[in-house]
């Protein structure tokens, strides 16, 4: 009996260690990954794929290895042999899913296999409800890369999603200040109800009569979402009184109703997948209002899906949804609760039982970054930093993170972290390409372009990065031979593709160009390519090709409202007026409150002679786009009426520049005439002219003004130079060079006169505050000035509060038409002394300050709408 316990001891201790040996293969192979020895972290993943046992976690860590080397072929083959094995790869799959792993290339040409991997998700009944709608909605994208949109309608239908819609907007969200307002939209589902948009201009809710294929309704085929709040709301019937599930993804920050009791919401602007919100509600038997506002500030989108499903994910076949008003009861006292997602549950769990594992770090914060749960994603990194603070893929991860959430700084110091630890890294050498790009570093660039070579060989970024950076790279000579290089090595990339047609076009023509676009969309949809065939081929004078492209697009894609715009461009171009209003009107069916696109049908009816409905059209946009700068000068040209900035005094250069002629100045340069003129409009929209003429009297003259940077705001300013020229003395006028806001005069000479004449256009936020005016003038310089002007037109609606500083101005009021007209003038004002330590210009100068602004409690106001906000 001894005998036998000592042999069974024996057989434990061989399992043990033959267990301990094999685990160790995985301890030493994640210990080299996290040092970053990628070929020996490999090797030790390879033999423990030896061990039955060791198999699932050996495949994952190839695949991440395969990941940081930006090989998507092995990353794809190593996870399918993962899935293939794994007893619930499901978590594994939604985490990984917008990876090389899985979805390289994510909305390109795909081969065979990721076809079967998706069908083979589909058809797994172990796949929960949320991956098979992220199957289904891959399967979908491929069938469309394919041209195959009968399969792609197919799956896409499959999502559960309701296509029937009633969406209104846009309302004020500046600084997010709106997230939290209780628009009417909320409260009435009337479909007659009339409500008042930012702009303070009449909308209604209307129906979304086409959608993308994918499901997700998106905002921005229907509004001008920026700075906004919108609404859409669906009527569901259900047969039963029932619990179900609401899955939603979105694009902005949300909030959800379920018959008027609020369901969740969330301030922070995401861009999510596809059932990230997932919140149980209760639909009454009968009808029942689906509300959501979506909300865009931070964020260029604007779009959502939601799913009403059971509690794995899967969508109800019986319910039917309207898009009319119906009667519904309210819900009072419905409690609804959060389904956490799937994997964030799993990984969570798994990082809790494996503490040490850098794995489930790893990707719980690839499953948080996803959905850009920014928070959680930043502290799970920082525990796995612990952990292995010497690991690239994590700081891949950070950069990916900060990148998101806009965060420069940390971005800027993971990538030297990159640099410095692991120069082999491919996502790092990236990230280091593209700031030798923005310093315009040539050396450097070709450096980095050659290590990438060495370890990735001449790929798609490779050829993109070479193409696009061509001149920094001193590669224009070759540019033809790399372009036909990247073309016939990657004939599936529309870049190349077209890159190769601008070559074609520009030696050969531009139906030689075209054929290349048209040999590359029999085998792959793209809507660009459609566009650029359709565009070239009606400005090269083959109409009738031309239209069919458009004509296809819109059978494609019929949400895309700018391409029924195209069309009736086109019909307006060639005559056919009655057909460029029909297409307009589709525009406006879809976007109604899109101000250009009545400027587009304003513009037919003139043609047609129809000047009443012209009008009235150009109004209609004002009413929904004040800022059009446009569209105000077609509508005072239509109504006979004087341009705003005629009612501003006529100057004389040659005037101006004689009566300088005999006065004597020891200074470098003096100013002839300094003017600001300023048009303000009714409820804000502002614009204005400078005009500036400064005459050289020496050296250090031509020093101080053979360069001018033009101040003004690129994201909140449009700027027109209408002038920008050096005036001879004999009268001969030279123009300076002009790069965007920067002027050089080429040529300058003493007793030269600069002339500077440009105008800004302004464009505000709809926030209270905006609607008012405020501004400020300096008359003096720090040289002699012989006359400083400043004329004010605006709306009669304003009281305007003045008030001048350090001087005395001379004054002049004026009524004219619809605005009061203000000026401000004072002449031979002599240079300010300068002095050590003396105040700003806009301390010690004559300073015009001018508000209608008339008390603080519009200014708390809108501190307070604004602060409350954040």
């Amino acid at each position: 009996m001894k005998k036998a316990l000592f042999l069974n001891l024996i057989g434990i201790f061989c399992i043990l260690s033959s267990v301990i040996g094999s685990d160790s293969l995985l301890i030493k192979a994640w210990n080299e990954f996290n040092l970053n020895n990628r070929n020996d972290a490999k090797s030790h993943f390879i033999d423990a794929l030896k061990e039955d046992n060791l198999k699932e976690e050996a495949y994952l860590g190839l695949c991440l290895i395969a990941i940081t080397e930006a090989n998507h072929e092995k990353a794809f083959d190593y996870f399918l042999n993962f899935y293939k094995i794994a007893s619930d790869p499901y978590p594994y799959v939604y985490s990984l899913w917008y990876t090389d792993a899985i979805n390289h290339n994510y909305y390109g040409k795909k081969p065979e296999k990721y076809f079967k991997f998706y069908q083979t998700i589909i058809s797994d009944p172990r796949a929960n409800g949320t991956i098979k709608a992220m199957a289904y909605s891959m399967l979908g994208y491929c069938y469309e890369k394919q041209w195959d949109f009968k399969n792609a309608e197919k799956v896409f239908s499959k999502l559960g999603m309701s296509d029937k819609w009633l969406i209104t907007g846009v309302f004020d969200n500046f600084s997010e200040n709106g997230f939290n307002k209780n628009y009417e939209p909320i409260f009435n589902p009337h479909t007659d109800a009339e409500f008042y948009n930012k702009n303070n201009a009449p909308v209604k809710w209307f129906k979304v009569f086409a959608n993308r294929s994918d499901r997700w309704l998106d905002f921005t085929y229907h509004f001008n979402i920026v700075n906004s709040v919108v609404y859409a709301q669906s009527f569901v019937f259900c047969p039963d009184d029932r619990n179900v599930v609401i899955r939603t993804g979105v694009s902005g920050s949300v909030k959800l109703w379920v018959n008027d009791k609020i369901i969740f919401s969330e301030e922070e602007e995401r861009n999510t997948d596809l059932d990230v919100y997932n919140y149980s509600a209760r639909l009454n038997k009968g009808f029942n209002r689906i509300l959501i506002q979506i909300g865009s500030s931070e964020i260029t989108k604007s779009n959502f899906m939601i799913r009403i499903t059971d509690v794995n994910g899967f969508p109800f076949q019986d319910l039917i949804y309207y898009n009319e008003y119906k009667p519904y009861t309210k819900e009072n006292d419905f409690i609804s609760t959060n389904i956490p997602i799937f994997a964030e549950s799993y990984f969570e769990q798994k990082v809790k039982e494996n503490p040490t594992k850098i794995l489930y770090y790893i990707l719980l914060a690839e499953t948080y970054i996803r959905n850009e749960k920014k928070f959680q994603a930043r502290k799970i990194l920082d525990q796995a930093r612990k952990i292995a603070p010497n690991n690239s893929l994590i700081a891949e991860k950070y950069i990916e993170l900060y990148l998101r959430s806009n965060n420069n700084t940390d971005y800027s110091k993971e990538v030297e972290w990159l640099k410095e630890n692991d120069k082999d890294n491919i996502t790092g050498i990236k990230y280091m390409i593209n700031d030798a790009i923005d310093k315009e570093n040539n050396e450097e660039l070709k450096e980095l372009l050659n290590t990438y070579e060495k370890i990735s060989g001449k790929d798609e970024y490779f050829y993109s990065i070479s193409i696009s950076n061509a001149k920094l790279l001193g590669l224009n000579k070759d540019i033809k031979n790399i372009i036909n290089e990247a073309y016939i090595k990657y004939p599936d990339n529309y870049s190349f593709v077209y890159y190769k047609y601008l070559t074609e076009k520009s030696s050969k023509g531009t139906n030689d160009g075209l054929k290349f676009i048209e040999k590359y969309l029999k085998s792959n949809f793209n809507n660009d390519a459609l566009a650029t065939l359709a565009n070239s081929f009606i400005k090269s004078g083959n109409d009738n090709k031309g239209i069919y492209y458009y004509n296809k697009l819109i059978n494609i894609m019929p949400y895309a409202t700018g391409y029924y715009e195209e069309l009736a461009k086109y019909y307006k171009n060639i005559g056919n007026y009655s057909k460029a209003v029909n297409y307009i009107n589709l525009s406006l069916q879809m976007a109604p409150y899109i101000g250009h696109y009545y400027n587009t049908l304003a513009s037919i009816y003139e043609l047609q002679g129809n000047l009443i409905n012209s009008i009235k059209a150009y109004e209609k946009s004002l009413l929904y786009d004040p800022y059009n700068y446009d569209t105000r000068k077609q509508l005072i040209r239509l109504k006979n009426k004087k341009m705003p900035f005629n009612y501003f005094d006529k100057f004389d250069i040659n005037e101006i520049i004689n009566l300088a002629k005999n006065i004597k100045y020891t200074d470098n340069s003096i100013i002839l005439f300094n003017e600001k003129q300023v048009v303000v409009y009714k409820d804000g929209p502002s614009e204005e002219r400078y005009i500036l003429l400064a005459k050289v009297n020496n050296t250090d003259g031509i020093n101080e003004w053979k360069e001018y940077s033009i101040p003004y705001y690129q994201n909140s300013q449009n700027l027109i130079i209408e002038n920008a020229e050096i005036i001879k003395p004999s009268g001969n006028r030279i123009k300076a060079d002009i790069n965007k806001n920067y002027l050089v005069f080429k040529g300058i000479n003493i007793n030269d006169v600069i002339y500077i004449n440009y105008r800004i256009e302004n464009y505000k936020n709809e926030s209270i505050i905006n609607k008012h005016f405020w501004d400020n003038f300096n008359f003096n310089f720090f040289i002699p000035c012989l006359k400083s002007k400043y004329e004010l037109l605006i709306d009669t609606s304003y009281r305007v509060e003045y008030k001048i500083l350090n001087g005395q101005l001379t004054f002049k009021t004026k009524n004219s038409d619809e605005f009061n007209k203000y000026t401000w003038e004072c002449d031979s004002l002599p240079k300010i002394k300068t002095e050590f330590f003396m105040p700003p210009l806009s301390d010690v100068g004559i300073i015009l300050h001018i508000s209608t602004i008339n008390n603080w409690n519009t200014i708390s106001k809108w501190y307070l709408d604004v602060s409350q906000s954040k």
